[in-house]
């Protein structure tokens, strides 16, 4: 056993070997043999079938086919033989081509358990007056496995710290029909020693062999299974990260895109201003002002009888009209600026918001994170004249993963965006973004365009790894959208009417209203 196993598990194995040897006891008192060559006979092959054994999955255990000479023991031989074989057929499984050093505390746990199992399956047919009836062996047969396999549950649960039917049912309850099968073998050992001789029976050895071999074969391919899932959920989360990482890549990349086109605007806002102050008339007015300094003696006269001097009122009234408009410009040029630059502030403030939050799960609006994912795409949907249509139902705040939903938003929108470039004339570019409540318990969030439209047998597809109706697609978007959809519990279909007729790509999701929020009729 597990050398730092709990107080409790300790205790418990104490009560088991204490009862296991009192069980020992009682059935040696009493010990009496019918047929001793019967008995030495079944010892023997009992011993050597304990070698036909298999690893437990999930435990430090194994299982033999001995059992079914307990079986053939409990129906035709005394407690004492019954628990000879027992024993020493758990001794021998124990020791026997033993995988890890033998520990004597689990020596003598399994053997008290069998000893146990065995008093509690012959106290069974004493009880309910089925002792010496063949027939009957699966009801012992059940009382066995039971008897046999919950205790070493139990030590595992304690020491483990996991739930005891879980435990149960994943060490042990896949061999159940397993000790139908020996329960059925043992019975017709029986019936054949009865209707000839106990030797006779022996012919059916064979059989044993082949219950070892299924053993294995079932074991085998459960171990299988279990591999496969591992590495199939293994694959999915990988695909699930690559899918976050493409996300955050493609928000990251249109950060930096719209960014850069705001800086262009910065840009130019800013050659502007500089544009307008090389061209200002300031030096102009130096001039002037240098002028008047040189006629400061006679300032009146020069001001009325010289010619350029008659000339200097009117110019500075032109003069200062002119520097207001050109500081009127001047303003409204930096008021742009000052925008573009708040513009690029709440990109980058929306970029941040969700990058932090990355798998988990937290309270949002549907609405607002519709209305992040349009300020993060504005430039591009401005610069093909995309009008936008909203449609909200009010809905409560929702406890959700905000960058999944992000990622998804920005995708379906992008793609609207590609397919009403090549939308009709006769009637603009529009995006159509709606969100519905579905019941009590569901929310759906439709994004529907009026491009190009999408054949009937691209609605499913399009969902695929790989598939892509876009000249430079990778065919990754959609399904990583799709993977993300299904991890939140919820699911994302398409819907066209044909090419030419435009998309909409319809989000599905649980309704789970967020903490301290109250649910809305």
């Amino acid at each position: 056993m597990d050398q730092k196993m709990c107080f409790r598990a300790k205790v418990y194995i104490g009560f088991i070997v204490a009862g296991g040897a009192w069980a020992v006891y009682c059935a040696i008192s009493g010990w009496h043999s019918d047929d001793l060559p019967r008995f030495l006979c079944y010892l023997a092959l009992c011993i050597l079938a304990s070698g036909l054994k298999v690893n437990l999955p999930g435990i430090q255990g194994t299982m033999s086919v001995n059992f079914l000479f307990i079986l053939i023991g409990v129906s035709q031989m005394g407690l004492g033989e019954t628990m000879a074989i027992g024993c020493a057929g758990t001794l021998a499984q124990c020791i026997w081509k033993a995988k890890s050093p033998i520990k004597a505390i689990r020596l003598l746990f399994s053997v008290s358990s069998m000893a146990i199992a065995v008093t509690g399956s012959y106290v069974f047919c004493d009880f309910v007056s089925l002792k010496r009836a063949p027939s009957l062996l699966l009801a012992v047969a059940l009382v066995f496995f039971f008897m046999n396999t919950v205790p070493v549950a139990v030590v595992v649960a304690l020491t483990e710290e996991r739930r005891l039917s879980q435990t149960w049912r994943d060490c042990y309850f896949w061999s159940f029909p397993f000790y139908i099968v020996g329960a059925s073998i043992a019975w017709l050992l029986c019936l054949v020693s009865r209707s000839s001789n106990w030797l006779t029976s022996l012919l059916l050895m064979p059989i044993l062999y082949l219950v070892y071999r299924s053993y294995r074969a079932y074991l085998s391919r459960l171990e299988d299974e279990k591999r496969h899932s591992a590495q199939l959920a293994e694959a999915q989360e990988r695909l699930m990260t690559l899918s976050r990482q493409a996300g955050m890549a493609e928000i990251a990349t249109g950060i930096l895109h719209n960014v850069g086109n705001v800086l262009n605007s910065v840009n130019v806002s800013t050659a502007l201003v500089a544009g307008r102050i090389r061209e200002s008339r300031v030096g102009k007015l130096v001039s002037l002002i240098h002028m008047l300094e040189e006629h400061s003696g006679d300032l009146q006269e020069f001001l009325a009888k010289d010619p350029k001097g008659q000339h200097v009122l009117p110019y500075l009234a032109k003069l200062g009209a002119h520097f207001q408009s050109e500081r009127d410009d001047l303003l409204a040029e930096l008021e742009s600026l000052s925008s573009h630059v708040d513009h690029i502030k709440q990109i980058v403030a929306t970029q941040q918001s969700y990058a932090k939050v990355s798998g988990l799960v937290e309270n949002v609006r549907l609405s607002d994170m519709v209305e992040d994912a349009l300020r993060i795409l504005e430039p591009e949907l401005v610069r093909h004249k995309i009008q936008v249509e909203r449609d909200f139902e009010p809905l409560p705040t929702i406890a959700a993963e905000k960058h999944q939903i992000l990622q998804i938003l920005l995708n379906l929108l992008r793609n609207a965006n590609q397919a009403l470039k090549q939308a009709g004339e006769e009637e603009g570019p529009v995006i159509r973004v709606r969100i519905r409540r579905l019941g009590e318990s569901r929310i759906s969030l439709a994004v529907r365009d009026n491009g190009v439209g999408l054949p009937p047998e691209n609605l499913t597809r399009i969902f695929g790894h790989g598939f892509t109706t876009k000249i430079n697609g990778h065919g990754f978007g959609l399904h990583s959208c799709a993977l993300a959809a299904s991890q939140m519990g919820g699911s994302l279909r398409a819907e066209s009417e044909g090419p030419g007729r435009g998309a909409t790509f319809t989000l599905e999701l649980p309704l789970k209203i967020a903490d301290g929020v109250e649910k809305r009729a």
